[in-house]
């Protein structure tokens, strides 16, 4: 016998928990972590070669409000075939899911460094391996610790054939990324020896080399924006860690 009553109860737990979070969310939203988010979910490179930078931004915006609803991107890319100029409604779903991805990352970092966390791993679906849909540099980066103010070029990293640059960018933040973030909360937690992007070049480090980089300010501060673009302070930091590592540059 089917207990319909015990199907309503969970299916109104199950709801009373969304709306929950949601509400949660939705008041994180309206403070610094709102605004932080806002500024870093951006809309991606691409997306300003179709649409003009308003039109841009509206559209940036509204997916991530509606992914903040727990929407799907196959229902959100439904909305943006009506709200897209007639030559870029192919691009919905890509659209979508590419700056649903972008406000996940955005909101992974403002909280992020809310805490005081500079560090993240980066992870590719598939890991090393990828599962077959991996970008090859993707898949190369997975298991690479980053700081949030320095993003990798992956595609300068490890050139490919054919492989489109999108220049400077966080996990998950170009084209139909899959790949994500995982915050580095101890880094206790690491499995050392550990790959560590610095300043567009890949070092191998043990847990000593790591935490005199992470306790070292240029890591964290080191960085400027200049003409939107991420431009990278290195000369000082490259030197640091050359002088006080002596390791060789990691090339895949």
């Amino acid at each position: 016998m089917i207990d319909i009553m015990g199907i309503i109860k969970k299916i109104t737990s199950t709801y009373g928990r969304g709306k929950t979070m949601y509400d949660a969310l939705q008041k994180e939203m309206q403070g610094e972590t709102g605004a932080r988010v806002s500024s870093l979910a951006r809309p991606a490179p691409y997306l300003l070669t179709i649409l003009s930078a308003e039109d841009a931004n509206n559209i940036a915006l509204y997916v991530m409000q509606e992914n903040q609803k727990g929407r799907r991107a196959e229902s959100i890319a439904k909305d943006l075939e009506k709200m897209l100029p007639a030559h870029a409604k192919n691009k919905a779903l890509l659209i979508a899911r590419t700056q649903a991805s972008i406000a996940d990352t955005a909101l992974m970092q403002a909280r992020a460094e809310k805490m005081g966390l500079h560090w993240y791993v980066w992870r590719a679906c598939g890991g090393r391996k990828g599962d077959g849909k991996t970008r090859d540099s993707h898949r190369k980066m997975s298991g690479i610790v980053v700081n949030w103010n320095d993003p990798p070029a992956p595609e300068t990293l490890f050139p490919s054939t054919n492989a489109e640059d999108y220049g400077h960018y966080h996990a998950g933040c170009c084209p139909l990324c899959r790949c994500y973030a995982e915050t580095v909360v101890d880094e206790d937690l690491l499995k050392y020896p550990v790959k560590v992007h610095i300043g567009g070049k890949i070092y191998k480090m043990t847990k000593k080399e790591f935490c005199k980089i992470i306790n070292n300010s240029l890591a964290n501060k080191n960085i400027t924006a200049r003409k939107g673009l991420l431009s990278v302070i290195t000369g000082r930091l490259v030197k640091f860690v050359s002088s006080s590592l002596q390791k060789k540059i990691w090339g895949e």
